[in-house]
């Protein structure tokens, strides 16, 4: 990654057990994200925007595929601890 980009995972677990039997189920939710903060003056702005449209919008596409690769191979890992199914997103 760049030192503008952080990648930023949101888990959520939720689920019920019964009491008695202890049984239950539960749902996992991964919201992968990427995060861009770029700290500019007034006439850095016109540069920055101009390395954006020439080179780091394709930077940040293919960064885009390597953090999807990362959060597939964790999902997948997090399913196979768990002993759970998991779909490789697309």
């Amino acid at each position: 990654m760049d030192p503008w980009t952080k990648i930023a995972l949101t888990i959520t677990f939720q689920g019920t057990q019964n009491s008695k039997t202890r049984m239950g189920d539960c749902s996992i939710s991964l919201k992968p994200a990427l995060i861009t903060t770029v700290k500019t003056g007034f006439f850095q702005r016109y540069f920055w925007w101009l390395y954006y449209q020439l080179h780091y919008k394709n930077q940040r596409i293919i960064e885009f595929y390597r953090a999807k690769s990362i959060f597939n191979t964790f999902k997948l890992r997090i399913a196979q601890v768990y002993g759970i199914e998991a779909e490789e997103s697309l």
